[in-house]
């Protein structure tokens, strides 16, 4: 799921995508740290999602029109990590007890934190960032406005 069904979905679009003018030719993955971070019981999933960093990497360089862009969204209160918490005995001690400090001290954010932000980015980011793994919020800048009136 994390590596192959974007893969073929990529290639399904990609010649529907050429017809797009050129500015607005954009493909946005969904990464994570762990990606480029060993992470004790995480293999599958951090391995999964390095394989697709490494696709749209590619992905960027064989399709220099089409801005191709990873974006990492950040600790993320979804249903995955519910079930990662509920399942400690999939978990080394050590991660398990920095996951629940993280959940206890509120570290996680909301799924529309990280999303209203990619959105801005899929309509906004300039094409100069193609290739580019970023954290949610590092694009635009805090100070630029996404639609010329609001702040994210």
């Amino acid at each position: 799921i994390n590596f192959l069904s974007p893969v073929l979905l990529t290639h399904k679009c990609l010649p529907l995508l050429k017809n797009f003018e050129q500015g607005s030719r954009k493909i946005i993955f969904i990464g994570t740290g762990v990606s480029q971070r060993p992470t004790a019981s995480w293999s599958a999933y951090g391995s999964s999602k390095a394989a697709l960093l490494q696709f749209a990497n590619c992905l960027a360089l064989e399709e220099p029109t089409i801005t191709v862009l990873t974006v990492r969204p950040g600790l993320v209160n979804t249903p995955m990590i519910a079930k990662i918490i509920d399942a400690k005995s999939s978990m080394n001690e050590r991660e398990y007890t920095k996951f629940v400090s993280y959940k206890n001290s509120e570290k996680f954010i909301e799924p529309y934190e990280p999303a209203k932000h990619i959105a801005a980015i899929a309509l906004q980011i300039p094409h100069s960032y193609s290739g580019q793994f970023i954290s949610w919020n590092d694009y635009p800048p805090q100070d630029q406005e996404i639609d010329g009136n609001n702040k994210l």
